[in-house]
């Protein structure tokens, strides 16, 4: 993978997709070879941040989406605009509740405020980045 990232060659991306050793690479692997040069690598960017956007233990998705940031186009920013209302609400539809909560004597009450506790800053992170990720995408392409 490091000789992929440094070396930028088409021929040896080539040889190594045509052996199958990128089938099964980690969204993370793939987020270092798109900001490493190859574009081609985006739409499975897209596909992991819209597919999991919604979930909270998915540290990939931070991964896809800093990388489209980075060097995303016209599909980063189709992606990362269809999501954002959506995560948008459910950033607020947390808080809300989160603030709401009175701590429970019921187990699975406590567990439930317990994970709201866990999972909101990380949909509180995820808007941010992807504000951040839409405005660098489009600063990019209106140059």
């Amino acid at each position: 993978m490091c000789l992929l990232e440094n070396a930028r060659d088409e021929e040896l991306h080539e040889a190594a997709s045509a052996s199958g050793s990128l089938r099964y690479v980690s969204v993370h692997e793939v987020a270092r070879l798109f900001r490493a040069g190859y574009p081609q690598y985006e739409q499975r960017l897209c596909d992991c941040v819209y597919a999991n956007w919604r979930e909270s233990a998915t540290p990939e998705v931070r991964d896809a989406i800093n990388a489209l940031g980075s060097h995303g186009n016209r599909d980063g920013l189709d992606t990362l605009e269809a999501i954002l209302p959506d995560l948008a609400d459910l950033e607020v539809t947390e808080r809300l509740a989160l603030g709401r909560a009175e701590p429970a004597g019921h187990v699975e009450d406590q567990r439930k405020l317990a994970m709201r506790a866990l999972e909101y800053p990380v949909f509180a992170k995820r808007l941010e980045q992807v504000r951040d990720a839409i405005g660098l995408i489009k600063a990019r392409l209106e140059r």
